[in-house]
């Protein structure tokens, strides 16, 4: 009793911390008799070997007393020796452990606590706490570390407790009180879990052998759902002891933690533990996320769990490459201490009423941009400063930044493994943007919930009830986990709004709020067991999930919102979808879902599911579900075609987009088609397709991933529509020639190839599968009539009733002028009236070729049938004796048909249609009264189409390898010249925008590039007519057309009969443009005659002005007549080619065109001069010629009263014939005589009168003349100056033009002085050009000398006078030039008898010459030019010898 005594007095004075360090002198001193002492005073019945007692009250107290009297005393490390080292002390202490009793084993194993983990014992922390030394006991800093006695105590001590022998004996013994049942006391579970800890769970374990350490977490394990259930411990510590154990358990190994993660399941500890992991912050949460992560890595229930919890967009995290941690990291614990911190969870806020709206807005930025993985891997990757990315995750998301997973973790497989062993869909994944910011003032304006959330305190906190306050340190996630556990957390904690997640404050709250119910209910069902009722409830896990109301608005298929992916702000988010061909199939799948619901139901809709449906998750609205899948499957394989091969859903694609009534599907349709013919993955198929041999371009493709890689423009790149080339050929510069030389880029014969050749690119591999996969679509989609449906939404364009102004590029004037008058030409007050229709109950008297549907209609009897329709203000006719109404504009078709007076099955009918049909199997009217908006306009749509053909052909090369024209013609060329395709292809010029002009220009010019038979009889589509009516600026496309056809034409025959023709009479452009543009368009190519077209010139080689053009564009329109305006009201309708009559040019009345130089402006020497001058020889063979077609030119048979008269027309009482006039009788003459529209011999001889008459009356007054002086004496002017500048290039070739030039002086001296005319005023202009051309400088004064000469002259009456003295002028002066360049050409005079000509002249001249005359007057400038003529005959020794002998000569040289 006194023994007793004394320990209760030490119980009572020495804190429970023990005793103070050191005693009395220095240390305090234990014999080890007193210890057995002690242990005496416990119960005898706890003895080694007897079965556990039932102790009563008293036992239980004393051995209470005598067990916390051992603790004080084993707080200092030489009395806890002293007790080690006593006989029987460690059985005693195991004994009262297993004594059955509560408080008894709790002391008992608070003093093990005091051995195998002295420090923190004595401090009252967890063992798992990292504690430093000196510090004084009672200290509020908890944060020590063990000394080096109290790591030696914990060693000995666990050596001396844990025999190997005794191992699992004692720890059996030590986890007995835990599977006891009623469940221990709290004190008690959380003294037996903090001695395990001590022995298993770092810092404590470093004291302990590892084999120690694996048994006891092995015996931990086993207590399974005994050691979970502890997880609702309502004390906190015990929480976090089991919590640390089961990291402990984790951190050995799959194999060591496999038999927690069922009873994680089970006892919905996962659940729990997700909810900390998620929300909370502080040592908590990175413990629960430790937890989460060693029960989920490698477990596919619990990772299914995830994904049907957490969006798929999150989970997919779990594949991120895991980022190697910078020098500065490790994973060692850190010797720093650690301040605790309170436990918190970040709950999100409750969100306004507006904050479902805001969360689920499409505009808002991401603060993450998505960015696909290039391969099936996935590559989430932190945020470098966001929230929940600490150190660690700040260098990974640094070393990661721009790259992509290239394999999937270890394996190269998908990690997610499902739980019937299919992968998980890995589609998207997210890294960090290359750019950094982006549209920040954008972010500003998008909703609150929408932005980024960078920093975690801006969430309020509100502790989770209830939950431990203690702080956790632990150190990092164990390196043999798998997933990327970081990742996912550290994206948890973000906010995300991208095609692969959608996260914010409102996902968030409402992943809060199901897991806060299902952790509610289950922690109720508990506590009734708890209170007797009924068996322990396990978890129903397998059928829980999360649905997200936010986010069922959004089209999620395969784990990708499909809004985002099209409309994110990543513009390169499609290019790298992981598995492109799973998500298109899925697309495509989803539109057939809608399809039949909406056929099934007769209105649009579509099914619903969860949010993290691994397939499909589909709005409400049917309509839009299908505009998004279309889209989305047009991006995808636009991007991806060749990893997902052909397209098998074709023909239902196109009868979808005939059908549809959705103005916007049929537009996406059309957008997808595009896709499928010319995907982007494929390049630029019209420069790579000629690589690719016929065999290869094959329509079945091995299953074969890819190895590697302004108005409208606007338009259709927000649609999606890359801008694909429309030119076939490379064109040059635009850039006028001045007289350089200039190869000709194109011959004139039938060949239609390109006059350059383009840099052809070889396709890659992944280009080539791409190609083969489009090319294969190309051929499903002729076999389904997808041509004609092309060619139809070309012919749609004509609806749009905005004509765009020409293209700003050309002149001002001519842009000006062609727009407005183009606007001019097709306005009208109302629009045309083309269509009529059979309203029911009347009857067609032309047969039909449908079925009757309307019989099914009430019947109606012709007396309720009105008289006439009013609709609005136009007043539509009543049905005729035939039952035809009409006739009727669109627009009031449109409004009758909303009124019910015109069904779908009313016939209709229209010029040029061979019998009236019902209205539906119109296209053009059923897509007229189709609903809504468009997503593109008719311009837009008409470019896509021309884009989608010109790519068919592209794919379809007319020739083989070796550059052979395949015979027979592809499909799609000969398809495309067809006579239901082509006219509508042409008559898109019409329209005048300028990108439909360009793109079916370049269509028509690969089409019919090895098409003989067809470009030939190009003509009778009128698109000459056409393009030389547009009034635009981007005409290179045009004139490469024009080029490449305007040769070949057979409007005079076939080719080889005119191919001796001059080059205006052989093009069919040739009477409607002048003949310089047509050298420009034959000899420099299509870039400068579209140049020149475009353009102001008056040059030398072109005479071309705004002016001619205005004046061009209105005869074409003129010509047309209504024809454009009516293919707004019937866009089908084809064009009935008329000839055009014949252009004249008022601005080239006064010029000669030779060779390629306009005479007049070639003789200017004032603003032309030293113009330089090419191919010599050939134009002095063209003005020789020239001349002598001119002096033998006789006057037109047919007078002008006789061409008047063959044309029908009467001229005013002057005389003068209207040129208007003249083009309309010739028109409609043109129309009922040409070869093409009548092709009888008659009719063929009258159309012959009507030309001739018709020029005739172009000829006007110099018709019915003979030569034309002033044509000669250009001519003459033209070979001074050619023989003045390159005399050195002619030299080697005798001049043929001296009888000619002969003549000239001789019909001179011939005429009598009488016949002489006063010279006119025009003469002083003649007489001062031929002395400037003659070389002699005169002054301003000296010209005006020249003409009064000559008026004098006249006046005396010599032979100088008259309008032929310039003649003579230039005729002598080229006498002395053509000598003076060769000797040969002085014989040739000789021979020609020019000597004596010469000295006649010379006589006359001497004759009247006085000494004052002035050197420029023109007796003189003859006289000098002559003797310097007989110079240079002297030089010859024949006409030196004839010289001598001429005794005349010799004396008016002389004289």
């Amino acid at each position: 009793n006194i023994l007793l005594e004394c320990v209760y007095e030490i119980n009572a004075c020495v804190p429970y911390a023990g005793l103070p360090a050191g005693g009395a002198d220095g240390a305090w001193e234990l014999e080890s008799s007193a210890v057995t002492a002690v242990l005496a005073l416990l119960p005898e019945e706890l003895q080694p070997g007897l079965p556990p007692p039932v102790l009563s009250p008293d036992d239980i107290k004393q051995a209470v007393a005598v067990l916390h009297c051992l603790q004080r005393v084993c707080s200092s490390p030489q009395l806890a020796a002293v007790v080690l080292s006593a006989p029987s002390a460690l059985l005693r202490i195991w004994c009262c452990l297993g004594c059955g009793s509560d408080h008894v084993a709790a002391e008992a194993a608070r003093l093990l606590l005091r051995l195998f983990a002295p420090a923190a014992a004595r401090h009252g922390a967890a063992p798992w706490r990292l504690l430093r030394a000196a510090v004084p006991l009672g200290s509020e800093d908890a944060a020590t570390t063990n000394s080096r006695e109290d790591n030696t105590l914990a060693k000995t001590a666990k050596h001396v407790a844990f025999t190997p022998q005794q191992q699992q004996q004692r720890l059996d013994l030590l986890l007995q009180p835990l599977r006891a049942q009623p469940p221990p006391s709290h004190l008690t579970s959380m003294a037996l879990l903090e001695v395990i800890a001590a022995l298993a769970v770092d810092p404590g374990a470093r004291t302990s052998e590892v084999s120690l350490q694996d048994t006891c977490l092995q015996a931990a394990a086993s207590l399974g759902r005994l050691l979970f259930s502890l997880f609702s411990h309502p004390a906190g510590r015990v929480a976090d002891g089991v919590a640390v154990l089961m990291r402990a358990i984790a951190g050995r190994g799959a194999a060591a933690a496999a038999p927690m993660r069922e009873a994680a399941l089970r006892e919905g500890a996962l659940l729990q533990h997700l909810q900390l992991a998620i929300f909370a912050s502080g040592d908590k949460a990175r413990l629960s996320q430790e937890l989460v992560a060693s029960w989920a890595d490698e477990y596919a229930p619990a990772l299914a769990l995830l994904r049907r919890i957490l969006p798929a967009g999150l989970v997919r995290y779990l594949n991120a490459p895991r980022a190697k941690p910078s020098a500065g990291l490790s994973s060692a614990l850190p010797a720093a201490p650690l301040v605790p911190a309170v436990a918190t969870v970040v709950r999100p806020a409750v969100a306004s009423d507006a904050a479902p709206q805001a969360a689920t807005a499409l505009g808002a930025p991401a603060a993450a941009p998505l960015v696909f993985a290039a391969t099936p891997a996935l590559a989430p990757q932190l945020m470098p400063g966001s929230a929940g990315a600490g150190p660690a995750a700040a260098a990974a998301a640094n070393a990661m930044n721009g790259q992509l997973l290239a394999s999937q973790v270890d394996s190269g497989k998908p990690y997610l493994a499902l739980p019937n062993g299919h992968a998980a869909s890995n589609t998207l994944t997210e890294l960090q943007p290359s750019a950094a910011a982006g549209n920040a003032n954008t972010a500003s304006l998008q909703p609150a919930l929408m932005q980024p959330q960078h920093h975690q305190q801006q969430h309020p906190i509100i502790p989770l009830p209830p939950q431990p306050t203690a702080s956790v340190v632990v150190p990092q996630v164990s390196a043999g986990l798998r997933g990327n556990w970081p990742a996912l957390w550290s994206a948890a904690g973000r906010d995300h709004c991208h095609a692969g997640l959608i996260w914010n404050e409102t996902t968030r709250r409402e992943l809060w709020d199901a897991l806060e119910r299902e952790e509610a209910g289950l922690r109720a069902a508990r506590t009734r067991v708890a209170k007797g009722a009924g068996g322990w409830p396990t978890w129903n896990w397998g059928e829980f999930s999360v649905t997200y109301p936010s986010l069922s608005g959004q089209l999620c298929i395969g784990g990708v919102y499909v809004r985002l992916l099209l409309e994110g702000g990543d513009a390169s988010a499609v290019e790298k979808l992981a598995n492109p061909k799973e998500f298109f199939t899925a697309c495509y799948h989803t539109l057939l879902c809608c399809q039949e619901a909406s056929d099934a139901t007769g209105t649009d809709s579509s099914s619903t599911s969860g949010s993290n449906s691994s397939s499909i998750t589909a709005p409400a609205a049917g309509k839009a579900t299908q505009q998004l899948c279309v889209k989305a499957m047009a991006a995808s394989y636009s991007a991806h075609a060749g990893v997902i091969g052909p397209c098998e859903g074709i023909p239902h694609i196109l009868q979808l987009l005939d059908t549809t009534m959705q103005r916007s599907l049929r537009h996406g349709l059309l957008l997808l088609v595009h896709a499928l013919i010319a995907p982007r993955a494929a390049g630029d198929m019209t420069a790579m397709t000629k690589h690719l041999p016929t065999a290869a371009i094959a329509t079945s493709l091995p299953k074969v991933a890819a190895s590697d890689d302004q108005q409208t423009a606007d338009t259709l790149s927000q649609a999606g529509v890359p801008q694909l080339p429309v030119l076939a050929v490379p064109l040059p510069p635009p850039q006028l020639p001045r007289g350089q030389a200039t190869a000709s880029v194109g011959s004139t014969n039938s060949n239609m190839t390109s006059s350059s050749s383009p840099q052809w690119q070889v396709p890659t591999p992944a280009e080539t599968i791409a190609i083969c996969a489009a090319k294969a679509n190309g051929y499903v989609l002729m076999d389904c009539g997808g041509m004609q449906l092309l060619v139809d939404f070309i012919a749609a364009a004509h609806e749009c009733t905005e004509r765009r102004a020409a293209a700003a590029g050309a002149g001002a004037g001519v842009a000006a002028a062609g727009a407005g008058h183009l606007i001019t030409s097709i306005s009208h007050a109302e629009a045309p009236k083309e269509w009529y229709f059979y309203p029911t109950g009347s009857s067609s008297s032309t047969p039909v070729t449908t079925s009757d549907k309307a019989s099914s209609a009430p019947d109606a009897t012709t007396a309720d049938i009105p008289d006439s329709y009013q609709v609005g203000e136009e007043r539509v006719p009543g049905p005729d004796g035939s039952g035809c109404a009409g006739p009727i504009s669109k627009e009031a078709m449109k409004q009758l048909y909303s009124k019910g007076v015109i069904t779908r099955y009313t016939r209709v009918w229209a010029a040029g249609m061979p019998a009236p049909v019902e209205l539906w199997s119109v296209r053009e009217l059923r897509w007229m009264l189709s609903t809504g908006l468009g997503l593109l306009g008719p311009f837009e749509a008409a470019l896509v189409a021309l884009q989608v053909l010109h790519q068919l052909a592209a794919l379809q090369p007319a020739v083989d390898e070796t550059g052979g024209v395949l015979q027979p013609l592809p499909r799609a060329h000969r398809g495309l010249a067809d006579p239901a395709c082509l006219p509508h292809v042409a008559q898109i010029m019409l329209t005048g925008e300028p990108a439909l002009v360009s793109a079916a220009a370049s269509l028509l010019l690969l089409v019919l590039a090895h098409n003989q038979s067809a470009v030939s009889r190009l003509y009778l589509s009128g698109v000459f007519l056409f393009g030389l009516a547009y009034c635009g600026s981007n005409l290179q496309e045009m004139a490469a057309l024009f080029k490449a056809a305007h040769l070949v034409q057979a409007f005079r025959g076939p080719a080889e009969l005119t191919a001796g023709l001059p080059l205006v009479q052989r093009s069919y452009l040739g009477p409607l443009l002048p003949e310089s543009l047509l050298h420009m368009l034959d000899s420099y190519g299509p870039a400068v005659f579209a140049a020149a077209l475009a353009g102001d010139h008056n040059t030398p080689e072109v005479i071309w002005t705004a002016g001619m053009r205005q004046r061009l564009i209105q005869a074409m329109l003129q010509h047309l007549g209504d024809f454009p305006h009516r293919l707004s009201q019937h866009c089908h309708a084809v064009y009935e080619y008329t000839p055009p009559p014949p252009l004249s040019w008022p601005e080239l009345g006064d010029e000669i065109w030779c060779h390629r130089y306009y005479l007049a402006n070639l003789c200017d020497e004032e603003r032309f001069r030293g113009w330089p001058v090419v191919e010599h020889i050939q134009l002095l063979q063209a003005l020789l010629g020239e001349w002598r077609a001119e002096l033998a030119r006789q006057p037109l048979a047919m007078s002008e009263a006789q061409a008047c008269k063959t044309l029908g027309i009467t001229p005013a009482g002057d005389g003068h014939v209207d040129e208007d006039e003249m083009r309309r009788a010739y028109r409609a003459l043109a129309r009922r005589y040409h070869p093409d529209k009548n092709p009888s011999p008659e009719a063929q001889a009258t159309f012959l009168r009507v030309q001739k008459a018709y020029e005739r009356l172009q000829a006007g007054a110099a018709g019915g003349q003979g030569p034309q002086p002033w044509r000669i004496l250009l001519l003459l002017r033209a070979q001074v100056i050619l023989y003045r500048r390159y005399s050195g290039l002619l030299a080697p070739y005798k001049y043929a033009g001296y009888p000619q030039l002969l003549e000239v002086l001789r019909q001179q001296q011939l005429q009598e002085p009488g016949q002489q005319q006063p010279a006119a005023d025009g003469d002083a202009k003649a007489c001062q050009a031929a002395t400037a051309s003659s070389g002699v400088h005169t002054t301003g004064s000296s010209a005006a000398t020249v003409a009064t000469a000559s008026a004098v002259g006249a006046a005396i009456g010599n032979f100088l006078s008259g309008d032929r003295v310039q003649q003579v002028l230039a005729s002598i002066e080229l006498c002395w030039l053509t000598c003076a360049a060769s000797a040969k050409n002085a014989e040739e005079l000789m021979r020609t008898g020019g000597l004596a000509l010469l000295a006649t002249l010379l006589s006359r001249c001497a004759g009247i010459l006085p000494f004052d005359t002035a050197p420029t007057a023109a007796e003189a400038v003859i006289t000098t030019h002559t003797l310097r003529t007989v110079a240079g005959l002297a030089a010859v020794e024949g006409a030196r010898r004839e010289i001598e002998g001429h005794r005349q000569l010799l004396m008016d040289i002389i004289r």
